[in-house]
């Protein structure tokens, strides 16, 4: 097992919080450089998970805010999947998925518009 997942990503750590788990591990912070997001919109100083999450799709453009729900969502499902299931990924995989959900999410939609026009 990776000393970086086992001493971060399974939050064995003191603090386990939704903005540790989101944003301030080393891991994820692997998973938001290799998203290609700029860094400078992500990283907010603020324990609020609400108003970092609000703050930063606000900063981004349409297609780049799409891409930030989706990476979260994907640390999110990696987390619970090493936590529980012990799954891990690599950062790599993370965001490979993230961009997977992004592009079924963007089909989706274009779907439904076309059914309602």
């Amino acid at each position: 097992m990776n000393e970086a997942v086992v001493g971060c990503l399974l939050f064995w750590s003191d603090e386990e919080s939704t903005i540790h788990a989101l944003l301030r591990c080393s891991f994820t912070r692997q998973v938001w450089a290799l998203s290609n997001l700029p860094w400078s919109q992500i990283h907010r100083d603020t324990e609020v998970e609400c108003e970092w999450v609000w703050q930063t799709y606000s900063a981004l453009d349409k297609r780049m805010g799409d891409q930030f729900f989706m990476v979260c969502w994907a640390l999110w499902k990696h987390r619970n999947g090493a936590v529980m299931e012990r799954k891990i990924q690599t950062p790599l995989q993370v965001v490979r998925g993230a961009l997977r959900y992004q592009t079924e999410y963007a089909a989706a939609v274009q779907s439904l518009t076309l059914c309602l026009d």
